[in-house]
């Protein structure tokens, strides 16, 4: 007669292939981090680089951002006078303009900022529902400060997209 696993020993196992996994991604991003030259975000470092963008003044541009979820995305999003006007997705134009304003310069900074304060809020001890731990990495444009590149992780969340990064490939004032 064969032993019988108990349902602890079959919880345990999972465990450790769910710790062993988020091991591997965690080990994964560092070398990530190593090789593309980000470093942390705080809000000193967010202010202090969009109070830079501000001070370049350009309000109208075009932009190409390659964004990596589970898939990967470009984004061109063509501002003028400060208002995205035009986003293609893919080589697809896109008609919701208000739901993309995410990848303008604008909304790259509120996005940071939104993820720093969910990083406060959960410091303070602030949680919810949706509160989990989230890891962020960025660097920002050396010439017009907006942020080149960013990496966003967390750890322990009910979203179905919990890695994402994005880098700007290319920014045209016009």
């Amino acid at each position: 007669m064969e032993p019988q696993s108990t349902p602890n020993q079959g919880t345990s196992k999972r465990r450790g292939l769910y710790i062993l996994g988020i091991i591997t991604i965690l080990a994964s991003w560092a070398i990530y981090f190593i090789r593309s030259g980000v470093s942390d975000v705080d809000l000193t470092l967010l202010n202090d680089a969009r109070t830079e963008w501000m001070k370049c003044g350009i309000d109208s541009y075009e932009i190409e951002v390659l964004v990596t979820t589970f898939q990967k995305d470009r984004y061109v999003v063509s501002v003028q006078n400060s208002e995205v006007v035009a986003v293609e997705l893919n080589g697809t134009s896109l008609k919701r303009l208000h739901a993309f304003e995410t990848w303008s310069v604008s909304g790259m900074f509120e996005t940071i900022a939104r993820d720093l304060e969910h990083i406060e809020n959960l410091k303070a001890g602030n949680t919810g529902p949706e509160t989990c731990e989230i890891l962020i990495k960025g660097a920002f444009d050396p010439r017009y400060h907006f942020p080149q590149k960013y990496l966003r992780f967390e750890i322990g969340g009910m979203n179905q997209t919990p890695d994402v990064s994005w880098e700007v490939s290319r920014f045209e004032p016009l």
